[in-house]
C-alpha cells in the first residue's frame, strides 16, 4: 500500500526477508483478528468494503 508492505506482528523472519528485499514495512497488531481466525487479507477486505 503506497510503497509500504503491511506485515502482521509476530513474524520476525518474514519481516526481515521483506526488509532485506528492500521494501519499507509497517508492522501491524493483529492479535484481535487472530482470535477469530482472521489476518491482514481479511482485514483488507473488510476495510475495502466497509
Amino acid at each position: 500500500m503506497n510503497d509500504v508492505v503491511l506485515v502482521p506482528e509476530g513474524y520476525p523472519k518474514t519481516l526481515a526477508a521483506i526488509e532485506n528485499a528492500g521494501f519499507k514495512t509497517v508492522v501491524l497488531p493483529t492479535h484481535e483478528a487472530r482470535k477469530v481466525d482472521g489476518g491482514l487479507s481479511c482485514l483488507s477486505l473488510r476495510f475495502a468494503l466497509g
